[in-house]
């Protein structure tokens, strides 16, 4: 790793920057903000030509000499249906050099970019977002950074989701983000993601038309002499565009138009000095004309690059050009030389989208045709993708053998990165391919995939019949009779999926590979319907047949199955059993994306059930970690379950973390209510008062959704908050009522506290049995560890018995359950006052009071002492709520982040450390930055040293802010 970068030093002003000053000294400002740790973005907006692109490279320029890592990325409009694009030119800006010095912290992102590791369409755009905010983290972890990217309207859409997610922690690290964008009229068809991003920009800095002074004397820069009256006419029809004028100069320095007399330039022809025609009618001329005298070859070359891309690498031109890259060496450096072209890292790039626009627009319809045709056929040879993609996209290259051929060996990594324009060319392929071509199965089969990957399965659907009714498909029937099934499974058709799945099996026959992952498709879809005695019997089917093929991981998945059927059905030692024969299984084994398994979370579910919640955390912990193996499909399940244990041992800024990283994934499984339902449980505990409306608009799909009871609770305890307490415990029970199995217990498991104590506050004697029965139940008919301090709870409320209630106490503080354990405290001293006992009452009130200040609970201590008061008990010390803001508010696990902060370590760097994921990292120091009353991790680790010193926050930290 290079040694960290210094972002103190001003800014250099090039000379040849004319009439930008009040710009220049607004963009110097926000480079001092990154450089001082508080990340800013900036828009440079204008028409075409205005010197967008001239102002951010000077800007590039100038971060750079000042100590910024700088990368730079252009948007296209030829590469918008290449998912990444963008991020990947942006790295590749870096010089050799430098990115081989950085090369292990790329490794991941390229990886993933080059479609080497397996993750289906959603998870595979979520998990190169996050490598890439890594990689920028831990950069900005050691120096500021900038990233420069020109026409961002022309970006492509994955990158933009990228930019978007980059800024939510952008305040956090000294990177600074600068992106030029055409006016608003000129991007009203933008994509609802662009529209998005530039939602959360920062700053914009509008560019206005450069004055007459600054346009006279860029003029004289470029000729050498004052501009005359006739030149100075000319340009000014150009409207103070420095394009246009650039443009218009070179021109006429080109044709010789430019006369100089007594230290004076101006336009002359074979009469005379004239004026000239003005710019709209003359830019397109004025671009061409400066390549006009251009040798043949030189020409030939602009044409092709202008036709192959904003960005063209040396050896891929000279491949198209059928030339070795030396022999290029002459007529590159003529066109360099001209000001058309320019070096970008490993490429060359025009130097304005305008002036290659004006070339391919120039070229005869056949010859673009041809060019383009030439190139597609030449990218697909030199395996370029991304590119061929592009051309095949545009063009109708005929479909010949030597071309289906190299597509078909091109389609696996074409699918991989650009799914989308791999499907439109594949099918077209497919339309135009003799019926008995040999490559004819192989572009079936990735066809299929690209829909698969583009989330079009009702077209996969169609077209992986029709490719199974077709005779040309031999080798290739196993992967489309997968596709076929996936299409169906992602569409939600479980049972067309299972007689897909048994059709393929009849098909292939007894010896045929794969049949063991077939049979778990089945299986699978068999548990989806709630058919849970077949699932059960296909997934025994599914685990041997998977260890006589030698598929452990087919095996391990049934087993897994098996697992949560054991867990439904309370035997818990079983389902332990066989989670922990399936993660040995999976030991060195690849994930499947088509057949996602959390086996971890499966395993941290029972430990949970089974009280041991130290190894349920390391077992969701260990989830976390292994879920970029094969992408994030449960990863929200992962950090549900982080949230609920912390829930309940009352470590709630930690739990609202896991949920705020949770819902930035991907909701596959259609978690988020969950999430939201128990981030909406501490906010009423805490006195924050969600909005009722938008809570019931949340709802769930239904009862049968399996984590949909948090959701339920929580509007529950809503309704007790303002007010309803009758409203909440019927909803309660109906939302029991509603569920069964499994859900039913879990359900119970975890409100029953909440169920009994709204039904004693009510008086409603019946529904306290109804639940104690219930529980009793649990414990009688099953393997279920006991439910003791519930049923100690729900007792002592029914009797009113102080001791019982207090016993009750006692054992959820020794599971560590803090909030029932204040329910009982809270109960015990009621009854305490009701037996006139007020010594004991107050002592109880005074420990629930405790242990509503430890979790912040305002609500809880508010009912608490009112309740209280009622019976005539008072405390002179009244509840104090914990700490919300300065170093006191900080939980154990933020001050252990903020110590590595201090450190220089990246989020990944404290993520790996503390086993948690980077996202969880993130919202942690997010809730630091709040309590702290800061805004930089610069500021953080300022702070935190003069903390230890003694020397509070009042220093250099706020020197800092107020230099900013």
């Amino acid at each position: 790793m290079p040694a960290a970068r210094n972002g103190s030093a001003r800014l250099v002003r090039p000379s040849w920057l004319l009439g930008r000053a009040p710009e220049w000294e607004r963009l110097e400002r926000l480079y001092a903000e990154a450089a001082s740790g508080h990340g800013v973005s900036v828009l440079l907006e204008g028409e075409t030509g205005i010197g967008k692109t001239s102002l951010m490279r000077a800007y590039a320029d100038a971060c750079k000499q000042a100590g910024f890592l700088v990368l730079m990325a252009d948007g296209d409009s030829l590469e918008q249906h290449v998912p990444f694009q963008l991020v990947r030119s942006c790295f590749e800006s870096l010089g050799t050099t430098e990115r081989h010095s950085r090369s292990a912290d790329l490794a991941d992102l390229f990886a993933m970019l080059g479609g080497q590791r397996a993750f289906d369409s959603a998870d595979w755009e979520f998990a190169v977002t996050e490598a890439m905010c890594m990689v920028f983290d831990r950069w900005c972890a050691h120096g500021p950074v900038a990233l420069f990217v020109d026409d961002l309207h022309q970006a492509d859409d994955s990158s933009l989701v990228a930019l978007s997610r980059l800024h939510r922690t952008l305040r956090q690290i000294p990177l600074l983000v600068c992106a030029t964008l055409q006016p608003a009229p000129q991007t009203t068809g933008t994509t609802e993601v662009l529209q998005t991003l530039l939602g959360r920009w920062n700053h914009k800095v509008t560019l206005q038309s450069m004055d007459d002074g600054a346009i006279a004397r860029m003029v004289e820069g470029m000729v050498g002499a004052e501009p005359g009256t006739a030149l100075q006419e000319y340009v000014a029809s150009a409207a103070g565009n420095p394009l246009f004028v650039t443009e218009m100069i070179s021109g006429l320095m080109h044709t010789g138009s430019l006369a100089l007399e007594d230290g004076v330039a101006d336009v002359v022809t074979s009469q005379g000095t004239v004026s000239v025609p003005p710019v709209p009618g003359s830019i397109k001329t004025a671009v061409l004309e400066r390549f006009a005298d251009l040798p043949a070859q030189t020409k030939e070359l602009i044409a092709v690059m202008a036709v192959m891309g904003p960005r063209v690498r040396l050896r891929d031109l000279s491949f198209v050009l059928g030339t070795t890259p030396l022999r290029l060496w002459k007529p590159v450096k003529e066109v360099v030389d001209t000001g058309l072209l320019e070096e970008a890292g490993e490429s060359l790039a025009f130097k304005h989208a305008l002036v290659k626009r004006v070339i391919v627009d120039s070229l005869p319809v056949s010859m673009r045709n041809a060019l383009e045709a030439r190139a597609g056929r030449r990218m697909i040879e030199a395996g370029t993708p991304e590119q061929a993609l592009e051309f095949l996209s545009r063009t109708r290259l005929p479909m010949d053998k030597p071309t289906l051929a190299q597509l078909a060996d091109a389609a696996p990594s074409m699918v991989q990165r650009a799914p989308s324009a791999a499907a439109d060319v594949l099918r077209r392929a497919l339309t135009e391919t003799d019926p008995a071509d040999a490559n004819r199965a192989v572009l079936y089969r990735y066809a299929v995939t690209a829909l698969l990957r583009s989330e079009e399965f009702a077209a996969a659907q169609t077209l992986a019949r029709q490719a199974l009714d077709a005779t040309d498909t031999s080798g290739e029937e196993l992967e489309l009779h997968w596709s076929l099934i996936q299409s169906l499974y992602q569409q939600g058709l479980f049972r067309q999926a299972v007689v897909a799945a048994e059709t393929a099996l009849r098909t292939l026959g007894d010896d045929s590979r794969g049949r063991a992952r077939l049979h778990c498709m089945v299986a699978n879809c068999y548990f989806l319907q709630s058919a849970f005695e077949p699932a059960g019997k296909v997934a025994e089917l599914a685990a041997l047949v998977g260890e006589a093929e030698g598929d452990p991981y087919a095996a391990a998945f049934a087993l897994t199955l098996l697992s949560v059927l054991s867990e439904r059905d309370i035997r818990l030692a079983d389902s332990l059993a066989q989670v922990d024969e399936a993660l040995e299984m999976l030991v060195g084994q690849e994930a499947d994306p088509n057949l996602p398994l959390a086996p971890h979370f499966v395993k941290g579910v029972v430990l949970t059930e089974l009280e041991r919640f130290d190894e349920a955390h390391s077992s969701f912990d260990q989830g976390l970690r292994e879920c970029d193996r094969g992408g994030n499909f449960y990863l929200t399940w992962y950090h549900l379950g982080k949230a609920q244990l912390y829930y309940h041992d009352g470590r709630w800024d930690d739990g609202l973390a896991e949920t705020g990283a949770g819902l930035e994934t991907v909701d596959h499984a259609r978690m988020f209510a969950a999430l939201r339902g128990q981030a909406a449980l501490i906010a009423v505990h805490r006195g924050e008062l969600p909005d009722m409306a938008l809570l019931t608009e949340q709802s769930p799909s239904g009862p049968a959704n399996v984590y949909g009871y948090l959701h339920d609770w929580a509007l529950a305890l809503a309704h007790e908050a303002h007010g309803e307490p009758s409203k909440a415990l019927d909803l309660l029970v109906t939302a029991l009522e509603d569920r069964t199995s499994a859900v039913r217990r879990r359900f119970l498991l975890r409100t029953s506290p909440d169920l009994l104590r709204l039904a004693a506050s009510l008086g409603d004697s019946d529904r306290i049995r109804m639940v104690c029965e219930e529980l009793v139940g649990l414990v009688t008919e099953s393997e279920f560890p006991g439910t003791e301090a519930e049923l100690l709870f729900g007792r002592g409320l029914a009797e009113q018995d102080p001791a019982i209630l207090t016993q009750a106490a006692a054992r959820f503080h020794d599971r560590g359950w803090v909030l029932y354990e204040e329910y009982a405290q809270e109960a015990a001293a009621e009854a305490y006052a009701l037996r006139g006992q007020m010594p004991a009452a107050r002592s109880a009130l005074k420990t629930a009071l405790a242990l509503c200040d430890q979790l912040g609970a305002v609500l809880d201590a508010k009912r608490a002492e009112k309740q209280l008061a009622r019976q005539g008990v008072r405390l002179r010390r009244r509840a104090r709520v914990v700490h919300r803001t300065g170093w006191e508010a900080l939980t154990k696990t933020e001050h252990t982040i903020v110590q590595h902060v201090a450190e220089g370590c990246s989020n990944p760097e404290i993520g790996a450390r503390m086993f948690l994921s980077p996202r969880t990292v993130q919202f942690h120091l997010s809730a630091i930055f709040t309590k702290l009353d800061l805004t930089s991790r610069v500021e953080l680790a300022v702070g935190f040293r003069q903390k230890e010193n003694g020397d509070g926050l009042d220093g250099e930290c706020s020197a800092q802010r107020t230099a900013v």
